[in-house]
This record gives C-alpha cells, structure tokens and sequence, in this order.
C-alpha cells in the first residue's frame, strides 16, 4: 500500500467541541504541509489558530473563499450539525475529499444527499468513527470473521459519562434544532457503529425508549435504552446516558462507563472500550484453542496529539490517503448513513411504541 502523499488541508469548523483534537490530529499528521482554518466567527478562528504552532497558513471567514483555494484538496469538517449538510454539499461539488465529524446532520433523509452527492462526484466522503481503529476493536473484528465465537447470538454495549449539568446544557448539542438529537447522535453514534463494524452485520429492526431525565431545561434525550436485531440474527442491547455524577465538569474531562460485549455459540468477548487497561477478554472454544480456551490480549499505544490518540492518528492518515488514491476510507458516508438509520428508527419506535424495521422502514 503505498503512502499518503503531502498535502494541504483545511479544517472546516473551529466552534465544534472536537475543534482542538481535530486541529491537533492535522499538525500531527506529517503528510499536512500547511493548514488552512474556516469559521464564519473571527475570533473562534483566530484564537484556534494560536494553538497550531506554525502549520496554520491561512484564515478564512467565508466558504466561498475556502473552496476557490485549489491547492487544500482535502477537509476535516467539523461543524455544527445543522450547518453541515449544505457545507458538504458544497464540497462535493468542488471536489474536495473530505473526512467529516459525525454525525454530519440532523437525521438520515439530511444526511442522505450527501452521501449521494460525493458518490456522483467521484470523492471520498469519510466519518470519523475512529474507535475502528483501535486495536481492540480490530482484533474482536477478525475473532467474530475467523469463527473464533461460533454463530454470533447476542451482544451488548453501554456508554454512560457525566450529567448534562456537567456538560453546559445550553450547549447546542443539546438543542433539537440544531443537533436533531441528543446522546444517540452525539455519543451513541461512536458504539452503534462499532457493533456493526465488529459483527459485519445491519441491524434490521429496532425497538427502544428515549427519556430526558436530567431535570435540566433541554429537549433532547439524555437517556436511550435499544434492543437491536442484526441480519445475522444476533439480538443486542444498548444503553447511552449522562448519567454520571461527581464527574470533573466540562466537556473533555467527563467520566465514562464504557462496555462492548458478544457473545455466541463457541465463545464470548468482552472489552471496556474506554478502559485505561485496554484489554480484550476472549474465551473460544473452537479446535485451535483447545489448550487454552481463555485468553486475554493486552495492548499498549503510542501516545499522539490527535483526536482519539495514536488511532486517531492512524484512522485519519488512512482516510487521507484513501482521498488520494480513489480508494475506500475506513468509515464511509455510508457509514455515517447507516448510523443514522438506526438512530431514526428508534426514535420512530419511542413515539409510537412499536418495533421499526428497518429493511422494509416500517413499524411493527
């Protein structure tokens, strides 16, 4: 496989609570000559820049300014989620390769365009699902393809971190108008993806009950409970919420309660996915491990300034060099499509109380 090559590239929102990782992720990345900044907010612009030593090369307060710069071909959109959809539009329309911060709208028929509108143009529209990229959730990945846990039966994940109150509930994330939604966007969109991403499976139908339990003024859920059916016919649970109390306040110092668990007919796994042992716990009982049908993989990362650490990293060099080359990224528009989909249906399914399939997009 051959190497990114060097490049310029823009990051395209600096107001996001992922503005700073996202920036850190470009400076640390080698192939990034230079760094362009866009925000319609001067200030936000110029103070972000400040923290990007000397890579930064140009401001920009106007789109159509952005997208006349020939030489930045490829974008880190990270944008409110009411604002992206018609930026990326634009995007696409210019040619840009883009590797865009989810969930990148306010629900799938938004979202939706967008990825239509890349695939005509021939650019590679990347999510930033980086958690593919982490050792863990790669190894669980090739475990369930090799057979290692026999037909998959059932699976489960949770993310649990700090309060609303915690987190400033005047936020926009926490406004409908301008997210579509709350934790299940935001934060959910990270563990629904993975199970597809770990399983290889769709989800094909969706039952659940949403909640804003908080107490704070926000019209958003901070609560979601799902039960999930995937095409294989595994059934799954996930659980989301600002549950967490006596948390450090702010956004990116919060505690987290993390799990990602599959279990099947030869074995089981289990993995703390914000764990500070990372560790995989795997127990097969397939031929090969007959000797040793318990077994745990440990494993250590390099530190790196990026959004999601050293994986990050990895996950956004990939997404680049994918642009360059014409080639799949690691998490697609689609991808960000699918997520959508299933965050959908279980909205369908809180307000009317039925079970929403998904392949046929109706509710039972």
């Amino acid at each position: 496989m051959s190497l990114a090559q060097p490049t310029k590239a823009a990051l395209v929102g600096c107001r996001n609570p992922h503005s700073a990782a996202h920036l850190k992720t470009l400076c640390s990345l080698d192939e990034v000559t230079a760094i362009h900044l866009y925000d319609d907010d001067h200030t936000a612009a110029i103070q972000l820049a400040q923290d990007a030593g000397g890579k930064v090369e140009v401001c920009h307060y106007q789109l159509d300014s952005l997208l006349s710069a020939d030489d930045v071909p490829w974008w880190l959109v990270c944008l409110r989620n009411d604002e992206c959809p018609a930026v990326l539009m634009r995007a696409a329309e210019a040619g840009k390769g883009v590797l865009a911060e989810k969930p990148i709208g306010r629900s799938a028929a938004e979202v939706e365009p967008v990825v239509a509108a890349f695939r005509q143009a021939g650019c590679c529209l990347a999510g930033a699902f980086t958690n593919r990229y982490r050792a863990a959730a790669r190894q669980a990945r090739d475990l369930v393809a090799d057979g290692r846990l026999g037909r998959i039966t059932a699976a489960e994940t949770r993310l649990h971190t700090s309060q609303v109150a915690l987190r400033d509930p005047s936020h926009w994330l926490f406004d409908r108008a301008v997210s579509g939604g709350g934790i299940l966007p935001w934060l959910g969109s990270h563990y629904l993806d993975l199970l597809r991403y770990i399983l290889g499976q769709e989800v094909v139908s969706v039952t659940a009950q949403l909640d804003t339990l908080s107490g704070e003024d926000i019209d958003v859920e901070d609560t979601a409970v799902l039960t999930l059916r995937f095409g294989g016919g595994a059934l799954a649970t996930a659980t989301f919420g600002y549950l967490m109390p006596l948390s450090p306040p702010g956004y990116h110092r919060g505690a987290y309660d993390t799990y990602l668990g599959i279990k099947g007919t030869a074995g089981q796994l289990s993995w703390e996915v914000f764990g500070p042992d990372q560790r995989l716990a795997v127990t097969s009982g397939c031929d090969e491990w007959v000797g040793a049908p318990q077994r745990e993989f440990r494993y250590t990362e390099s530190p790196a300034e990026a959004y999601g650490g050293r994986a990050g990293l990895e996950f956004a060099r990939a997404c680049l060099r994918a642009s360059q080359q014409g080639t799949a990224p690691p998490a697609t528009g689609d991808d960000l499509l699918a997520v959508w989909r299933i965050i959908d249906a279980a909205y369908e399914s809180h307000r009317t109380g039925r079970r929403v399939d998904l392949s046929g997009g109706t509710a039972r």
